[in-house]
Order: C-alpha cells, then sequence, then structure tokens
C-alpha cells in the first residue's frame, strides 16, 4: 500500500445564502476517524465551505501531508487553477477589479496550508459518498443548531466481498493484509452483490437457484432468502443512497424488482418487453435507473420518481456493463461489439463511442468521477477510460477473465475479479497499475467495497 496520508472530507451548507449556515469535517488519522461540526447565525454557503478547510486543517499536524476532499468548485478551482496567486497579486482584487471576497478566510486557509502539504480533490456532492455525504449531514444538522459533540472512533475495516460462482460461496476479504477472513456458503451461482449505505447488509443474488440473500454483515450469516415465481436468473443489483429500495434485474423473465429493504419485501414488479434483462445502474440524483438488455441491444431508462419506464435506448450489441457517471452520463460496455458507447445526461443521445479490448462486461466509475474502469474478458485486460477527456488512455493487464470491479470509497484502490485465475488483481488508481493478486475461491465474478 502507499504512504499513510491524512484524509480530509469538509462541507459546508447555508439556510438562506446569506442566512443560518453550517459545516461539517471528516477526518481520517492514522485509522482513526474524527468529525468536527459548526455554526454561524448570518453567512454564506462560500464562507461555510471554507470554514471547513479551515477546521480540517487546524486539527491536521503541521508538516503533515493531507489530502483534502470538498464538493466545492469554489474552493478547489481556488488552488488548482491559481486564483489565490492571481488574487494576492493584485491586491486582494478579483478579475473585475472588485474587492475579493471572503478574503479574511482565504487568508487564513493560506497560512495553514502554507505549513502543510495538501492536495486538493473536488468530489461530487450528493453522488454517494459516503464522507461527503456525513460532511452534509452534520453541516445541516449544525444549521438546525444540532451541534454534535467531537465524535472520535476507529476507522471502519475495510473489506471486499467476493462472491466465488463455481463453489458458492461467499468471502469477506481484509483490504489491509489482503487476505480472506470468512467464508460464508450460499446457493448456488452466487453472481452479483451490493452493499447497503451504512455497510450493514449485503444483497446477493444466486442465480442458478433464483434466490435473492440478504446477508448480515456484522453476524456474516445470512438473514433472509427470498424467492419468487417470477424470479429467474436474478442477476445485476443496485441499491438507494438512503438503503431502502433495492432494484434487481431478472435475466430469464425479462422483469426487473424494486425491493423494499432489509425486509426484501415486494414495492412493484415490472415487465419490461426487452430480452435478457441483466445489470442495473442508478443516476447520483437517484432520479433514473438504466437496465442493460443484452438480447434486445437497448438500454431500459426508468423513472424512479414516477416508477415507469421512460423509453428503451438502442445501445451495441449485447450490452452488459452499465454505469452513471457523477454529472449524469451513461456508459455502457456492448460486449459484441468490443466497444463503450457514452450517453448524454440529458437526452441520452450517444456522443462518444470507444473500441476497447475483447468482450467488455462490466463499467465501474470512479467515486472521484475521473477515471471509468471496464473489464475485457476475453482480452484479460482492463481499460482505463479519462471520463473528461471520454477517451482510453491505458489498458492494463490483470488475469483471466476479469469481470466485476470495486473501488474503495477513497478511489484510492480498485479491485477486479479475475474469473479464471481465482484471484482479485489490487490496482492503484494513483500510478494506474496492478501492484497485488489475493487468492479467493473459484470464478470469482461479483464484488463489492464496504467499510463496517
Amino acid at each position: 500500500m502507499s504512504k499513510q496520508k491524512i484524509i480530509a472530507y469538509t462541507d459546508g451548507a447555508c439556510s438562506g445564502n446569506p442566512g443560518p449556515g453550517g459545516y461539517g469535517v471528516v477526518l481520517e488519522i492514522d485509522g482513526t476517524i474524527t468529525e468536527f461540526a459548526g455554526r454561524e447565525e448570518q453567512t454564506t454557503n462560500q464562507r461555510m465551505e471554507l470554514m471547513a478547510a479551515i477546521v480540517a486543517l487546524e486539527n491536521t499536524p503541521s508538516g503533515s501531508q493531507v489530502v483534502l476532499h470538498s464538493d466545492s468548485a469554489y474552493l478547489i478551482r481556488a488552488w488548482r487553477e491559481g486564483w489565490l496567486k492571481n488574487w494576492q497579486r493584485n491586491g486582494w482584487r478579483n478579475s473585475k477589479g472588485a474587492p475579493v471576497a471572503n478574503q479574511d478566510l482565504w487568508q487564513k486557509l493560506l497560512e495553514l496550508e502554507a505549513r502543510r502539504s495538501v492536495q486538493w480533490e473536488k468530489v461530487a456532492g450528493h453522488a454517494g459518498d459516503p464522507r461527503n455525504e456525513r460532511c452534509d449531514l452534520l453541516a445541516r444538522m449544525a444549521i438546525r443548531g444540532q451541534l454534535p459533540d467531537v465524535k472520535t472512533e476507529p476507522q471502519a475495516q475495510g473489506h471486499l466481498l467476493v462472491l466465488n460462482k463455481d463453489e458458492d460461496t461467499v468471502m469477506y476479504v481484509d483490504i489491509e493484509r489482503h487476505r480472506v477472513t470468512k467464508t460464508i456458503s450460499v446457493a448456488k451461482n452466487p453472481h452479483e452483490v451490493v452493499v447497503s449505505p451504512d455497510g450493514k447488509w449485503a444483497y446477493v443474488t444466486c442465480s442458478g437457484d433464483d434466490l435473492v440473500l440478504a446477508i448480515d454483515n456484522d453476524t456474516r450469516e445470512i438473514s433472509k432468502r427470498f424467492s419468487h415465481p417470477e424470479l429467474h436468473f436474478p442477476h445485476g443489483l443496485a441499491i438507494t443512497y438512503d438503503g431502502q429500495r433495492l432494484l434487481l434485474a431478472s435475466t430469464y423473465s425479462n422483469k426487473f424488482f424494486i425491493f423494499c429493504v432489509p425486509s426484501l419485501e415486494i414495492k412493484h414488479i415490472f415487465t419490461s418487453g426487452q430480452e435478457l434483462v441483466h445489470m442495473v445502474a442508478l443516476a447520483s440524483d437517484e432520479r433514473y435507473a438504466y437496465i442493460a438488455n443484452i438480447k434486445s441491444n437497448t438500454l431500459t431508462h426508468f423513472d424512479l420518481e414516477k416508477e415507469e419506464i421512460i423509453s428503451h435506448i438502442p445501445v451495441g450489441r449485447g450490452p452488459e456493463g452499465v454505469a452513471v457517471h457523477p454529472d449524469g452520463s451513461v456508459y455502457v460496455a456492448n460486449q459484441d461489439d468490443n466497444d463503450l458507447y457514452v450517453l448524454a445526461a440529458a437526452d441520452q443521445r450517444l456522443v462518444q463511442t470507444l473500441k476497447l479490448g475483447n468482450r467488455p462486461i462490466r463499467v465501474a466509475i470512479s467515486p472521484d468521477g475521473r477515471y471509468a474502469f471496464v473489464s475485457n474478458r476475453e482480452s484479460g485486460d482492463l481499460s482505463i477510460i479519462d471520463c473528461s477527456r471520454q477517451r482510453e488512455i491505458k489498458r492494463i493487464r490483470v488475469g483471466v477473465w476479469p469481470g466485476g470491479i470495486a473501488f474503495t470509497h477513497s478511489g484510492d484502490f480498485a479491485y477486479v475479479a479475475n474469473n479464471k485465475t481465482n484471484d482479485i488483481s489490487v490496482i492503484d488508481v494513483a500510478t494506474l497499475k496492478e501492484v497485488d493478486r489475493i487468492d479467493v475461491g473459484i470464478h470469482p465474478d461479483g464484488i463489492a467495497f464496504f467499510q463496517r
């Protein structure tokens, strides 16, 4: 693993702008998580974003290395694009000659940054990043006057859940020690897995026995088994950020289900009219879901708010992998055309087609939205897509038949399940290199990361 750094997440909020405001901070230092929150009676959203960053740096040692994540373009661009240097050079006046807003806070940040090595990272707001969402919650609680005490606790342990299709097991893998810590026997052909946002529950499709399982990640035991007459080869899964709705694609019945979780009670069953309904992805704002239909060569566009199908979008041949970027654009891996479609957020029109390796089957977007990783099953490699330029920038050789992909919440590492070499490739996202392999079970495919 790379050298330990202090990880900071910050967010600010304001009711009225100007009006009552609050900020939230989450720090990880030497494996311990500490949270801070504060409020001001009359302020602005921008001042709260800056205050959050100030509080974060004030609570890190001088000389430390800090990776600070914020969803504020105002804060991040000021450092990355040289705004601060220009403002100082111009006597704290902006390009229009007007005094720079919040000069007092910028000067405080400059003082703090000068005594530390700070890496400023933009994170997509309200896109499901657990620490960004926690900072937002702390800030909004502070606005309401619900100031929590400073909370310090050990860092939650990071694990992978790995589904081994040919030995019917689910494995827990400790990502720090790179070893399996628990193996659970499940039903036939465990295929896909998602984890609830709080890390408590894992939901697994066992395609060979037409079952959905709920696994308690605290006890590491199966809590519930669900079957249904219209559940034929259950496959792709997605879960909403509130952890209350589970979407599932049933491949051979050509239907998709919406469950209430953790009870696994059916909320709705939809007949899509498409063939081989396979994988599901959610937009970051959770307004829409997208379902890949392998045989129909379409992508179902589903309105989650109205709970109705909007359209079936023609894509390439054999669409399987699908992921939604934080900006709303949709990435579809067409396994029979060996390419990746990029669809526009506004109207789902095709804006880019990228030729990849042989038989691309899975797509995953890094938490910061910088990269899309695509596993090419037949060529045994991983395509790395620069999302801002919408082009492939590298291919990484991994194991035989790579499939499922999972990122850590911080986005520092990605993991790829290699179906035929029975191992997991560990990818250092900073260097875009495979740095290790972890031995698991027979034919690993579905994979998910969680902290608990």
